[in-house]
C-alpha cells in the first residue's frame, strides 16, 4: 500500500449578485476530511500517502488526471445526490486507466438501492465496495488489507461489496459508541482556514421521518465535553466565517447539547463566531434559546415540511403544526430564520402545499422549498404503504405519486419559479427555491463574514 486518494465535489452555491455578499457560497467537504483524519491517524497506515482531490467543476477528465497522477492503490469518493452521477463517470474512466485500483464509494448516496438504479447497473464492473454507516473505521480496515479481492473485503463489517456482477452486504457494523475515538480533521489541521467550519456533537436522529436518511441510525452516542472543548479550540484556530452544526438538529440530543453548552462555557467560541444550525420546532426549550442568544450571530433552518398534519403523519414526521408560528417568532428575534418546506411530499397535495407556502411567507422570514427526493434509507427504500411513486433515477426527484399527479408538480414548480423571480430577492437552486424576506438582513448578517473578517466581528447580531 503506497497511496490513497480521497475525492469530493464541492460546488459553489449559485446566488444572485445582489445577495452575493450576504450568503455563503463555498462549503468545503467535511465528510471526506473525517475519513482523511481517520486514515492519517491510523498506525496501520503509517507512511501511506493520503491525498485529497476537491474540485468545484464537473470535468471528468480533470478528475481522472488529478487522481491518476498519484498512482493510487485505493480511491474513495464522497457520494451525494449532486455528485453520484459525476463520480460514476469518473470511476468508469479510472477503472479503464487503473484496472487494479480499489474504487470505493462512501457517503449518503453510497447505497445498494442507488446502485440498483438504471444509471448504475454496470457499477459492479468499476466499483469494488460501498462503505455504509459510520465510515471512518470501515475505511481504515479496508485500506489496511493486503488484497482487495471480494473474499478479502467480505471480512470487513459495514461494506456492500461487488461480487459476481451483483452486490452483497458484509456483516453489519454497529454505530461507534465512543465517538471521542473518531479523529477530528480540525484538531489535525486538515480543514481550510477562513471558511465555513463544521461541528458535530452526536450522530443519528431520534426521529424516523420517511423523507430523511437521518433516522435510520438511532442516536445515543455523543461527543464528550472534553472532546468538544478541544474541537471548539481547534475551530477557533481556523478563524471561520461561520460554523455549521451538522447534527440532525441542535435540540434533538439532550446529552450532546449539555456537552456543547459546557464546552462553550469553557472556550467562549460562539461569543465570537456565528452558528448555522437546524432547529426542530417542537423541542425548542428556554435553554436552547439562551444558548443561541449568546452566539455572535445565528442562522436557523426550521424543518416545518408541511402545515398539513395528515401529510406529516403519512411520512412518520412526529411533529405538530400547532405552535410552529410562535417558535418562528422566537427564533426571528435572535437571528436569520429559514422555514424549510417540501414540495411533493407523499400524503400532501397541491392545495395543502400552497396553503402551507402562503402561511409560511406571511411570517416575514425566509422560506426555502425543497423538491421531494426519494433518498436511500428514506423514501427510496421505505415508501409509505400504498404510495405509488415515479422516481427520476438520475436526480432522485419524485416526479409523481398517488397524492401528487405529475402535472400538478410541474405546475407548482413553474409557479414557484415565477414567484421567486417576481419577488426580486430570491434565488433558485437545482433542488430548491429560496424566498428571501429581507435581503438587507442577509447582507447585514454575512457581509463581514464574506469579506473574511476576524472571528470577533464575523456576524453582527441581527
Amino acid at each position: 500500500m503506497n497511496s490513497i486518494v480521497l475525492v469530493c465535489y464541492s460546488p459553489d452555491v449559485a446566488v444572485p449578485d445582489s445577495l452575493r455578499t450576504g450568503i455563503l457560497t463555498e462549503f468545503p467537504s467535511y465528510g471526506i476530511r473525517r475519513i482523511q483524519a481517520a486514515l492519517v491517524s491510523a498506525p496501520s497506515l503509517a507512511g501511506v500517502e493520503v491525498a485529497l482531490v476537491e474540485r468545484k467543476d464537473e470535468d471528468v477528465s480533470a478528475y481522472v488526471s488529478e487522481i491518476a497522477r498519484h498512482q493510487p492503490d485505493i480511491v474513495g469518493f464522497a457520494c451525494y445526490v449532486w455528485s453520484s452521477m459525476l463520480f460514476a463517470a469518473v470511476a468508469r474512466e479510472l477503472r479503464a486507466q487503473l484496472p487494479d485500483c480499489c474504487i470505493v464509494f462512501g457517503g449518503p448516496s453510497a447505497h445498494a438501492d442507488i446502485m440498483s438504479l438504471p444509471p448504475y447497473l454496470d457499477s459492479p464492473s468499476w466499483l469494488n465496495a460501498l462503505v455504509v454507516g459510520d465510515g471512518e473505521e470501515s475505511f481504515v480496515e479496508l485500506a489496511a488489507l493486503a488484497s482487495h479481492k471480494p473474499a478479502d473485503l467480505a471480512a470487513i463489517a459495514g461494506l456492500v461489496i461487488a461480487d459476481d456482477g451483483g452486490w452483497k452486504h458484509t456483516a453489519p457494523r454497529p454505530p461507534i459508541k465512543d465517538l471521542d475515538r473518531v479523529p477530528s480533521p480540525f484538531q489535525l489541521g486538515l480543514m481550510p482556514a477562513k471558511s465555513v467550519a463544521y461541528l458535530e456533537t452526536f450522530r443519528g436522529c431520534p426521529l424516523s421521518c420517511r423523507f430523511c436518511q437521518w433516522g435510520v441510525a438511532a442516536p445515543g452516542a455523543a461527543f464528550s465535553e472534553q472532546y468538544l472543548i478541544r474541537e471548539l479550540e481547534a475551530l477557533a484556530e481556523t478563524n471561520p466565517i461561520i460554523t455549521y452544526l451538522v447534527d440532525a438538529g441542535l435540540n434533538l440530543n439532550a446529552r450532546a447539547f449539555r456537552n456543547l453548552v459546557a464546552a462553550e462555557e469553557a472556550v467562549g467560541f460562539f461569543r465570537r463566531s456565528a452558528l448555522l444550525c437546524e432547529v426542530y420546532p417542537n423541542r425548542l426549550r428556554p435553554e436552547h434559546l439562551d444558548f443561541l442568544s449568546n452566539c455572535a450571530g445565528a442562522h436557523f433552518g426550521v424543518g416545518v415540511q408541511s402545515l398539513s398534519q395528515s401529510a406529516l403523519d403519512s411520512v412518520d414526521r412526529r411533529s405538530k403544526s400547532k405552535g410552529v408560528k410562535a417558535v418562528i417568532a422566537q427564533l426571528d428575534e435572535i437571528g436569520l430564520v429559514d422555514i424549510e418546506l417540501i414540495l411533493g411530499l407523499p400524503g400532501d397535495d397541491p392545495d395543502a402545499f400552497e396553503s402551507t407556502l402562503d402561511q409560511a411567507l406571511e411570517l416575514g422570514v425566509n422560506v426555502r422549498v425543497y423538491r421531494c427526493l426519494a433518498l436511500p434509507d428514506a423514501l427510496l427504500s421505505r415508501p409509505p404503504q400504498g404510495e405509488e411513486m415515479v422516481v427520476n433515477p438520475y436526480t432522485l426527484e419524485i416526479e409523481s405519486s398517488s397524492s401528487w399527479p405529475g402535472e400538478s408538480l410541474k405546475r407548482i414548480a413553474a409557479r414557484l419559479d415565477q414567484r421567486v423571480a417576481s419577488s426580486g430577492r430570491g434565488f433558485i437552486g437545482p433542488y430548491w427555491w429560496q424566498f428571501v424576506a429581507d435581503s438587507s438582513k442577509y447582507v447585514t448578517a454575512y457581509a463581514n463574514a464574506s469579506a473574511g473578517a476576524d472571528a470577533s466581528s464575523v456576524v453582527e447580531r441581527v
